[in-house]
């Protein structure tokens, strides 16, 4: 970037700059801190960041890094609710992710990212223990109980009826839509 240029959205001057207090949206849209110690130009007015294509492969380098230790911490305090509320231990809680107990391991030792999927369903599970323990249970997904609002008649609105209770699995849903249509 040329030295000295004015920001496009305020007009301050833009400079490099290093230090703690600024973030960036990390893959997903997660705001993660940028390390402290990489020079980034900023402008000084409104604190906009400009990263050119030079800086960029190292800034998502160290913004790995950065998300892995992240993780590490998030995923390990979710590990440890859902051990103590439903007294599993990692190896289960890897399982019921559909993961290995040794890939759980590493995303708890920094070694390896997480996705954002796997994030998310540990969060689900901390929210709602209820779908924890089904999954434990190898429980299949029960529409009824769990949205009642979503059992109609076909006559209303196309969807196949569905009796409060019942267990339903995907194909036959398709398979009776199918039919219902011809």
């Amino acid at each position: 970037m040329p030295n000295g240029f004015r920001c496009s959205n305020c007009g301050g001057r833009v400079a490099p700059r290093a230090g703690s207090g600024r973030t960036r949206a990390f893959r997903w849209g997660l705001v993660l801190p940028i390390p402290d110690d990489i020079e980034i130009d900023t402008c000084e007015r409104c604190g906009d960041l400009y990263v050119s294509a030079e800086q960029m492969p190292e800034l998502e380098r160290r913004m790995l890094e950065v998300f892995r230790s992240w993780a590490a911490t998030h995923v390990a305090q979710i590990v440890n609710i859902l051990s103590l509320r439903h007294n599993v231990n990692q190896r289960q809680i890897a399982r019921i992710c559909d993961i290995t107990p040794s890939h759980l391991s590493h995303i708890l030792g920094a070694q390896k990212p997480p996705s954002m999927t796997l994030i998310r369903l540990l969060e689900a599970f901390v929210t709602c223990g209820s779908e924890f323990e089904r999954q434990r249970q190898g429980k299949a997904f029960q529409f009824g109980s769990a949205f009642p609002h979503a059992v109609r008649s076909t006559q209303q609105s196309g969807f196949v009826d569905v009796p409060a209770g019942a267990y339903m699995d995907a194909s036959k849903l398709v398979s009776a839509t199918v039919e219902d249509a011809a």
